[in-house]
C-alpha cells in the first residue's frame, strides 16, 4: 500500500512539474520602451520611467494579458522624440552613468529641443 502512495506522489509530482513548464511557456515577453524629457538629466529619467510605467497597463490591455509576470530591465536603444530632426543618437552623446534597476535600464542624452532626453526600456512577459 505504501508503495502505491509513494508512486501516485511521484505522478502528482512530474504532472504539476510539466504543468509549470506549460504555464511558462505559454507566458510571451516582449521588449518594450518609452523615451520623455526633461529639464535636467534626474527630471528626465523620472518623466521616462513614469511614462514607462503608466504605458505597462495600456500594453497589458493591446496584448490581451490578464496579467504582467515581469518586468525586467533590458538594454535599449535611444529613441529620439523628434525623429525630423534626429533619427539616431550616436553613442559619444550617451550621458553616462547609464541607469540600470531590477525594472529599468534607462539611457539619456542631450536633446535638440529638450534639455535632457531619456528613452526606459524592460522586457515584458504577460499572458
Amino acid at each position: 500500500m505504501t508503495l502505491g502512495f509513494r508512486n501516485l506522489a511521484y505522478a502528482a509530482g512530474i504532472a504539476g512539474l510539466f504543468l509549470t513548464i506549460s504555464f511558462q511557456a505559454q507566458a510571451a515577453c516582449y521588449v518594450v520602451s518609452r523615451t520623455n524629457d526633461g529639464f535636467d538629466k534626474s527630471s528626465a529619467v523620472a518623466a521616462s520611467q513614469g511614462a514607462f510605467a503608466n504605458g505597462l497597463a495600456s500594453y497589458k490591455r493591446k496584448r490581451g494579458w490578464r496579467r504582467i509576470t515581469s518586468v525586467t530591465a533590458y538594454p535599449v536603444r535611444p529613441d529620439p522624440l523628434w525623429k525630423a530632426v534626429r533619427t539616431s543618437v550616436p553613442s559619444s552623446m550617451i550621458l553616462r552613468p547609464i541607469v540600470r534597476t531590477k525594472r529599468y535600464y534607462t539611457v539619456c542624452w542631450p536633446g535638440v529641443v529638450s534639455p535632457v532626453v531619456c528613452t526606459t526600456g524592460a522586457r515584458v512577459c504577460g499572458r
